[in-house]
């Protein structure tokens, strides 16, 4: 668990916590990990030493200026596989660009990240918490309507497996709007009120 204080991430070394598609990609050779300790990401190509750095010096889980809020910047499709909005990370990200209050932890956690130098680098974050719920992202589900609705997610197979396709920015606009409305709608209410989104 890296979200305990002083827990250590080692880019090479760590495993992905979110399945084991994204554990075989990270080991890929000319992937790049970024060094974010409690949600890194990895990436392949031109831009990849180049994007993964904005996750150098994180201060909170996912900042907007880090690799998750930058991608709603650079047009980026997010499939979610087999699984549905209650695992969109990037929801956690768009919180925090919005200024959505009682998401993260009134302290900073203390971690530490092993860097490509084999040297230690001490990172202290803001972690989730939202007072009102335990996990705020179990929640996500209920803007599912409004994502589809608006063209912001559709859902799409991959093999056999069930899928939605996300796009960054849409996804960024449908929260922006809900969020706008009511901050805690998705934690206060049992669904959201078409006439908001539509």
């Amino acid at each position: 668990n890296n979200c305990r204080a002083g827990a250590v991430f080692d880019p090479e070394k760590s495993p992905c916590c979110v399945g084991i598609l994204p554990e075989l990609f990270r080991k890929r050779p000319g992937v790049i990990r970024s060094l974010h300790p409690t949600h890194s990401i990895a990436a392949f190509g031109s831009s990849a030493a180049e994007y993964t750095a904005y996750d150098n010096d994180p201060s909170t889980v996912c900042p907007p200026d880090g690799c998750f809020g930058r991608l709603r910047e650079i047009g980026a499709k997010i499939l979610l596989l087999g699984v549905n909005h209650g695992r969109n990370t990037y929801i956690h990200s768009v919180e925090e660009s919005l200024g959505l209050a009682d998401r993260l932890t009134e302290g900073k956690t203390p971690l530490l990240v092993r860097m490509p130098d084999g040297g230690m680098k001490e990172v202290s974050i803001q972690l989730h918490h939202c007072s009102k719920a335990r996990d705020v992202s179990a929640h996500y589900v209920k803007l599912s309507d409004a994502f589809e609705a608006l063209g912001a997610a559709r859902r799409v197979k991959f093999g056999d497996a069930d899928c939605i396709l996300c796009d960054a920015a849409k996804i960024y606009e449908v929260c922006e709007k809900i969020f706008g409305i009511e901050p805690d709608a998705i934690i206060d209410r049992e669904t959201i009120p078409e006439e908001w989104w539509k």
